[in-house]
């Protein structure tokens, strides 16, 4: 079975954001717009009720741990804004659904974060968080292949520490950026590019850290239209073709993933191959 067939593959979503910015504001408006009530959460939850939005008050790295559980949880994808000045998580994803092909799960959800202009117009930096759920059978299946291809020989006695360090290395693979963040991220970038002087950041959680992902500013000057222009369509076919690569035997390196307890250069070489001078994707750890 090909690994680019178990993957999750990431939201389907729309973002209601205008192209429109200025040095102190992200403007956010649209076409369906729910300004949403609040209601306030002890934890991060998957919120799949679109009468109201909800917000969490904890710290960055305790959200993060919210949302590793999450993942392993939820059949649903769910998206936050994390505003590090207010230690504040506000829910933004809505009308969430998942769809099972075969053995992966494919999400979708809309970004909607009407209602939050003028608090997001006050802050300098503000981050968007999202994750893709791990399908459980399509992991098992992932990890029974690898074993009966290339880790029996390891002999049975290691059979269960290979099964949980690659079904690690599926989740932490089914979390990178996919080609729909991609462009849902260059269209925002792009809109506001020499135009709002706020950090805007783009991150999914996988259960190992995060990946961070942005246009480099050669690719910000480079694309114009995310979706009308040759050239990004071409770079995005071109990031997708770099996807299912990252596990193949001469780009990863199976038998020093299972001997480490350091996960992190294994990582950030995963990041690095999907990189490009134009797409910039940039793995992190999770504190604890």
């Amino acid at each position: 079975m090909k690994i680019s067939r178990l993957l999750a593959t990431a939201a389907l979503a729309t973002y209601l954001f205008s192209a429109s910015a200025s040095a102190d504001r992200v403007v956010l408006h649209g076409k369906n717009r729910l300004n949403r009530p609040s209601k306030e959460t002890a934890s991060l939850i998957v919120n799949l009720d679109t009468s109201f939005r909800t917000v969490t008050h904890k710290s960055e790295a305790d959200g993060l741990q919210d949302i590793v559980k999450l993942i392993s949880e939820s059949e649903y994808e769910e998206e936050w804004l994390y505003l590090p000045d207010m230690k504040t998580w506000y829910e933004i994803g809505r009308n969430e659904t998942s769809v099972r092909h075969g053995t992966h799960i494919e999400g979708s959800l809309i970004s909607d974060p009407s209602g939050l202009e003028d608090i997001l117009g006050k802050q300098k930096t503000f981050t968007f968080y999202h994750f893709h759920p791990i399908d459980k059978e399509g992991t098992y299946n992932f990890v029974h292949e690898l074993w009966l291809n290339q880790g029996s020989r390891l002999g049975e006695k290691n059979r269960e520490p290979f099964y949980s360090k690659m079904a690690y290395l599926f989740a932490v693979h089914g979390g990178v950026p996919s080609p729909g963040d991609i462009r849902k991220m260059s269209r925002l970038k792009i809109a506001n590019y020499k135009k709002s002087k706020i950090d805007v950041r783009f991150k999914v959680v996988s259960v190992l850290g995060t990946f961070e992902y942005s246009l480099t500013k050669k690719g910000l000057e480079k694309f114009k239209n995310v979706n009308t222009d040759p050239n990004f369509n071409k770079e995005l076919e071109q990031y997708s073709s770099r996807i299912p690569k990252l596990l193949e035997p001469k780009n990863f390196d199976l038998l020093g993933w299972l001997a480490t307890t350091d996960y992190k250069p294994f990582i950030e070489k995963m990041a690095s191959g999907l990189s490009s001078e134009y797409i910039l994707i940039k793995y992190e750890p999770l504190r604890k």
